[in-house]
């Protein structure tokens, strides 16, 4: 009879999404088989003399077993014990091979696969959950059924997302009216409603429809509401007009409701993403009828319904919390649009900071001037809340020796538009090095730890696919996570290889951009590092390295990093930050401008895919194959410090010097720690090391990160738990250390007292893995 488990012979893997049918031999079921009794056999003189000689025997083996134990734990020191020569078959089985890591590169010549991808994601847009991200599913599924996984699947949940009803009787839309509802203006959806079928729109916007005046309010920063209030402008019961970029399109809503707004319009300003000018068309920068479209949630936790575990068939659902999204309706304009509202706009002069590139002279408001001095804008939404499936499509490589450490690369396949740079360039770049990886497999190789792909959807609605995955499978990945490379934008600009990662890997990045050769034109002689390191500024902690930015909080990493703790890396090419310091992101960035042709501007020829294949090829290699897992500990000391200059002014204001300089001798003792146990590991002979050695060094090196989450949360973000490194409070784009000691406008001393209390026990946790320190040893003293 058929029925669902372990297949004798088959490795089963938690990962899989079906279970496979068992068959069961039933034998001798009907009979008892007579066997011989054990006292007949020990009966007489003869069982005496059998007795004695097994219990001669147990004696003889316990002396040998104890001295071969003493051999092994002696010498035994915090980091890891010292090897018995003696032992052949305890010694390091694999480790990091730079020949695998050139078989690998080598792999990746074929451009055509690149433009394969490319052309598949872009041929239709990809909004999650209505049909078009299933088609790339099964165009996936069916190549990577002939790769040699060790399973795929395709993970399934049900969960909340939000979609402009198309079926309204008034499309979402601003307008201006005369007082006798005459209409005069109305935004245009779309590149000239060439695409009446895509509608931008800011996913999770309440549905309303509101009347009233405008007040321009620069970025929607609190030190912007703060200067118009200086002012005496009153933004309470108008619509808020704001600029995209500085912070998260979210924070700008949730503080623009917080200052009384009745509805937001948000729109790109030239000045921002086409660097000043405005005839840009046919160009890399933003077109003028161009929107983009973001989702504007506080609170990303997966799923709304499911907040706080996984959206699977059948478990109860929740209503969202009001906090949780916005209470008023908001919409995204172009800058062609919002050129007219800002053109009749009243109020006053503004700060040269508040001065955009368009036409306008960027006044204040409240209200219109001139002719459209009695005129009112009319902001109004509907959006359709429903609940859809989504997919992730989860390919195993199984770990030789060490299955239930994980490796785990993943990129998102859906888009606000057609999505070519995001996620276009990301998907081919994450079939080809799943390609590679599989070739090597099939010539006999297997990575050390297991390596998972996996592609997400629902990332444009807040990383629901990655979050929904991550609750399901959260004590595996807590317990065993190395570390997850997200691949997203991939090839945004052609200027520069740019990073962002958790310090703990920094030398991981650096090597693999030292493993190749740039492709450009001039610099074909140089390695894709030594050309960041002269086109980017230094790092934060060192004089010679390039710059590595902090994680955007706003990505995939997210449930890996700040609710597990797991160390995280984006690997990408992009355009020249430092010439372009107002751009938020490359131009095109969720609109339909973002397609095949914008893609083939940047990377004409692949040669920036095919890099970065190669940089993560060695990325994943090191953190898959390395005997001891790369991760260096002490880069964790000058973050820290960075968190301590940050916090003290908090401190200092709120709270006495003893809090201040409690972290300060808490953060020092963690250094000293931190030295002395890379110290050990960099000056340690791999051919002295067991696996028992290295199994104890890595189990410390993945729960380093661990020591730093708290499962009640953060103050202010309860909704992350990593208390060393989160999203600010105010800026989902910008990750800050010690993010619960961060300035806000309300800061209660009490709590900000806890939160130092859990950061400093915190802290102490870390030093404790790393020295093995459960306190002072009284064992040699007097008591």
């Amino acid at each position: 009879m058929p029925s669902r488990g372990y297949i004798a012979g088959k490795p089963v893997s938690r990962w899989e999404a079906d279970s496979d049918n068992i068959d069961i031999e039933y034998k001798n079921l009907d009979k008892p088989v007579q066997q011989p009794k054990l006292s007949q056999c020990l009966a007489g003189r003869k069982g005496l003399v059998i007795k004695i000689l097994l219990l001669l025997f147990m004696l003889f083996l316990g002396l040998i077993l104890g001295y071969v134990i003493q051999r092994n734990i002696h010498g035994t020191s915090n980091l890891a014990a010292s090897p018995s020569p003696h032992i052949k078959y305890l010694a390091v089985q694999q480790d990091y091979n730079p020949i695998i890591r050139d078989e690998l590169q080598a792999r990746v010549t074929h451009m055509s696969n690149f433009e394969d991808s490319l052309q598949l994601l872009t041929k239709d847009v990809r909004l999650s959950g209505v049909g078009g991200t299933n088609r790339i599913l099964i165009y996936v599924r069916d190549w990577w059924k002939n790769f040699n996984f060790d399973s795929l699947s395709i993970k399934n949940y049900s969960v909340q997302l939000v979609y402009p009803d198309y079926v309204a009787q008034d499309e979402n839309h601003v307008a201006v009216k005369t007082s006798n509802n005459t209409l005069i203006f109305e935004t245009w959806t779309n590149e000239s409603n060439i695409h009446p079928d895509i509608t931008p729109f800011s996913a999770f916007s309440a549905s309303g429809d509101v009347q009233g005046d405008i007040v321009y309010c620069n970025f929607g920063r609190r030190s912007d509401y703060k200067w118009l209030s200086d002012q005496g402008i009153t933004t309470e019961g108008a619509i808020h007009l704001i600029r995209y970029g500085k912070v998260h399109p979210s924070n700008k809503i949730r503080l623009a409701e917080e200052y009384g707004a009745k509805g937001v319009i948000l729109y790109p300003d030239p000045k921002d993403y086409c660097n000043g000018q405005t005839n840009v068309s046919g160009s890399w920068w933003l077109q003028g009828d161009q929107v983009p479209s973001e989702h504007v949630r506080y609170w990303l936790t997966g799923d709304p319904s499911t907040p706080d575990y996984p959206a699977l068939n059948g478990v109860p659902r929740v209503v969202p919390s009001g906090a949780s999204k916005p209470n008023i309706p908001v919409y995204p304009i172009s800058y062609n649009d919002a050129e007219t509202l800002l053109r009749y706009l009243s109020g006053m002069d503004t700060l040269p900071d508040w001065q955009g590139s368009l036409n306008v002279s960027y006044k204040t408001g409240p209200g219109f001037t001139s002719s459209w001095k009695d005129y009112k804008v009319e902001l109004n939404i509907s959006n359709s809340f429903s609940f859809r499936d989504i997919h992730n499509v989860i390919a195993v490589l199984r770990g030789k020796y060490e299955k239930d450490h994980y490796v785990i690369v993943g990129a998102h396949i859906d888009a606000w538009g057609y999505g070519a740079v995001d996620a276009g360039t990301s998907f081919a770049v994450i079939m080809d090095l799943a390609r590679t990886f599989s070739t090597q497999v099939g010539k006999g190789w297997k990575p050390r730890r297991t390596i998972i792909f996996a592609l997400w959807d629902a990332s444009k609605y807040g990383h629901i696919g990655a979050y929904e995955w991550v609750q399901e499978y959260e004590k595996q990945l807590s317990a065993g996570g190395v570390a997850y490379i997200n691949i997203d934008s991939a090839i945004r600009g052609n200027y520069s290889f740019y990073a962002e990662s958790n310090p703990l890997l920094y030398d991981v990045i650096y090597k693999a951009a030292m493993s190749i050769n740039s492709t450009e034109p001039g610099h074909t002689n140089q390695s894709v590092y030594e050309v960041w390191k002269q086109r980017t500024a230094r790092s934060s902690f060192s004089t010679t390295e390039p710059w590595i930015n902090y994680l955007s909080g706003d990505q995939d990493h997210s449930p890996f990093m700040y609710r597990l703790g797991m160390s995280s890396v984006l690997a990408a090419f992009t355009y020249n930050m430092q010439a372009y310091p107002n751009l938020p992101t490359y131009p095109a960035h969720n609109t339909l401008q973002d397609t095949m042709n914008y893609v083939l501007d940047i990377d004409p020829n692949y040669s920036l895919h095919s890099s970065l294949v190669q940089i993560l090829s060695d990325i994943v290699l090191q953190l898959a194959d390395s005997a001891i897992i790369p991760i260096n500990v002490t880069h964790y000391c000058h973050m820290m410090k960075q968190g301590l200059d940050s916090a003290k002014p908090v401190l200092e204001k709120y709270l006495s010097g003893n809090e201040t300089d409690l972290l300060q001798s808490t953060i020092s003792e963690f250094t000293q720690a931190a030295l002395e146990f890379q110290s050990q590991i960099d000056s340690r002979n791999m051919s002295d090391l067991t696996e028992f050695d290295v199994l104890q060094i890595n189990n410390k090196l993945i729960r380093i990160s661990r020591a730093f989450i708290y499962e009640g949360g953060l103050l202010h973000q309860g909704q992350y738990r990593n208390v060393l490194i989160a999203p600010h409070p105010e800026n989902l784009n910008e990750e800050v250390i010690f993010p619960g000691l961060s300035e806000t406008e309300v800061v209660e001393r009490t709590l900000l007292q806890r939160e130092l209390v859990i950061v400093v026990i915190a802290i102490k946790r870390a030093r404790d893995i790393l020295m093995d320190d459960f306190g002072p040893d009284i064992l040699d003293r007097d008591l």
